[in-house]
């Protein structure tokens, strides 16, 4: 009975920690009436901070779809234009989120 007890409760913790990992496509939206010249977003729980766009642009208008993967909170989307103006955004909740538009007045809409 105790072993029985003691699965039960692994396969519950286990469940627990699986559930706040995720794996989506989100489609991120340039609104902000320039082009994007870097683009991260990235769980502040890994290290590495890799520019999406690589040596492309994100015109204005136009859209990037993403794979990602990590935990639901707290992740940070930088965005930046050849100028230097750059837009930080931290502890982003992306539960649920498919899409992120980014706008030229520094906010965002996440749905």
């Amino acid at each position: 009975m105790k072993g029985l007890r003691l699965l039960f409760m692994t396969a519950l913790l286990l469940g627990s920690f699986t559930s706040r990992v995720m794996a989506q496509e989100i489609s991120i939206i340039n609104g902000t009436g320039f082009s994007i010249t870097e683009l991260i977003l990235v769980d502040v729980g890994a290290d590495n901070r890799t520019n999406l766009l690589d040596t492309k642009v994100l015109a204005n208008e136009k859209e990037l779809k993403v794979q990602i993967t990590g935990s639901s909170e707290g992740w940070l989307l930088i965005a930046g234009d050849e100028a230097g103006t750059s837009l930080h955004l931290k502890n982003l909740d992306l539960t649920g989120v498919t899409k992120i538009t980014l706008f030229g007045d520094g906010t965002v809409e996440l749905k």
